[in-house]
């Protein structure tokens, strides 16, 4: 039976696809249609300009000329005269066509591109230019064209002279060409919004490690208050001015408190911190992640319709490289700051982490949990999270081990022991030089817990911490 949560990321996989498949329908229904309306109006353009070459009425074409007997020879003059006009235009508009039409004669007389004499002859019978007659109005048309053999984007112009319509001119374009503008067009499109979103990603790789150096920056100074006015506007980003100047005021005001007021502004900083890396992690998902997915889909959508190898292998790379950029966002955002903590809380995170650093280290990790789970406040659930995620992270960087012991208990108090089985180190001589020792020990300093680090070389290394919970909420958490 499929479970709850792997129904939610199924729903949320269709609903995302669903979505982006309607927009890109919706989007190439739209460059479609504009397509149409600006040829249709280039068409247009072609029609009046031919009617306005056309001085006069074809009648005042034939004055003079009494010895023009026969149809025939009426529609050869009229082809010597107007023929070069529909040349002189169609080779101003490549790929588009033009002609006229004389009604007494029920005849085209001249006609462009591809002209020849055996195409001087009577319109269909069932041809929609004989609309206009009735109408007096041009007529937008897509259907067959005797003239170009083809179907055609067209507007009929009616040649009206004295309130009679006279004959007709038309200006077309073959339907292959206007199908070869647009895919043109949308394939313009999205190489666009891929070089565009690549670019995103990667400067918001960017703009999150410098947020993160910032950040270092930040907390390395305000412990050393070592700032001058000058160093302030540039030493890190403009929202974290305000929180060192309250730093700077609170030292002014310490002296026995001094401690105290300390241990608040960490916290500040260590809130802000999560805070601002919960933000960028949403971000993440939720705006390039879910913008990246759309954009395989529609590249797998064009690749389908792409016959050409080298568009289709272009196709591939370019599908390619956003799969692993999605891939890539992803991680990013678990790493900063994942959802399911603010959401079910430290027990599930823990189990969802072990899973993933099992799969990934191969590293065996034996969790296990005594007394009644309940919710923390969240500074004390990040910190634990966060200072477990280092522990093991180190274990697989530095402890050569292959098992590892957690346990977790929640009585009156909130413990943590961590115990790995590796190469372990002189923790008497590496605990005052050690940045992450330090960082977990100010971590748990902050929420008045005590922290422990016992390491024998050849034996592994055992961490112990206790916490007193406050205000915590009884929640069951499966």
């Amino acid at each position: 039976m499929i479970s709850v949560k792997r129904k939610i990321r199924i729903f949320t996989v269709w609903l995302v696809f669903t979505i982006t498949l309607c927009m890109t329908s919706i989007k190439a229904y739209e460059l479609w249609s504009d397509l149409l309306e600006q040829e249709y109006k280039t068409t247009g353009s072609i029609a009046r300009l031919l009617d306005v070459q056309l001085v006069g009425s074809y009648e005042d074409l034939l004055r003079d000329r009494e010895e023009l007997k026969t149809k025939e020879e009426k529609i050869n003059y009229y082809n010597e005269i107007l023929q070069p006009i529909v040349d002189r235009i169609t080779q101003s508009f490549p790929q588009y066509g033009a002609g006229y039409y004389v009604h007494d004669l029920q005849s085209i007389v001249a006609f462009g591109p591809d002209f020849t004499k055996e195409g001087l002859i009577d319109i269909s019978p069932t041809s929609l230019a004989r609309t206009v007659y009735d109408s007096k109005q041009p007529y937008r048309f897509y259907n067959y064209s005797q003239t170009r053999n083809s179907l055609v984007v067209a507007v009929i112009h009616p040649v009206i002279r004295d309130g009679e319509v006279i004959g007709h001119v038309w200006g077309n374009m073959a339907i292959d060409d206007v199908y070869q503008k647009f895919f043109e067009a949308l394939k313009t499109r999205s190489i666009a919004v891929i070089i565009l979103l690549i670019l995103s990603l990667f400067a918001t790789k960017y703009i999150t490690t410098q947020y993160d150096k910032s950040i270092q920056t930040f907390r390395d100074r305000v412990k050393n208050m070592d700032l001058d006015q000058e160093e302030k506007q540039s030493a890190f980003l403009p929202e974290f001015r305000e929180i060192y100047q309250e730093v700077v005021q609170s030292r002014n005001r310490l002296s026995e408190s001094e401690k105290r007021h300390q241990k608040q502004m960490t916290r500040k900083i260590l809130e802000t911190q999560e805070e601002e890396r919960k933000r960028v992690a949403r971000d993440l998902h939720d705006g390039i992640g879910q913008a990246l997915y759309s954009l395989l889909i529609t590249l797998r959508l064009i690749g389908r319709k792409t016959h050409e190898s080298d568009e289709q292998e272009l196709l591939n790379r370019m599908e390619e490289i956003t799969s692993l950029a999605l891939e890539d966002v992803k991680s990013l955002a678990f790493n900063l700051r994942p959802a399911i903590l603010d959401e079910l809380g430290l027990v599930p995170t823990i189990r969802a982490f072990i899973e993933s650093y099992q799969q990934i280290h191969r590293i065996q990790v034996n969790f296990q949990l005594e007394g009644e789970t309940r919710r923390l406040d969240s500074i004390t659930e990040v910190s634990l999270y966060r200072i477990f995620q280092e522990v093991l992270n180190n274990a697989a960087k530095y402890s050569k081990t292959d098992r590892i012991l957690i346990q977790l208990k929640y009585t009156k108090d909130i413990e943590l022991f961590i115990q790995d089985f590796g190469v372990g180190f002189d923790s008497s001589a590496i605990q005052s030089t050690s940045t992450g020792l330090c960082g977990m020990k100010e971590r748990v300093q902050l929420l008045d817990g005590s922290f422990h680090v016992h390491s024998v070389v050849g034996v592994g290394t055992r961490i112990h911490i206790i916490l007193h919970s406050k205000d915590s909420t009884k929640e069951r958490v499966s």
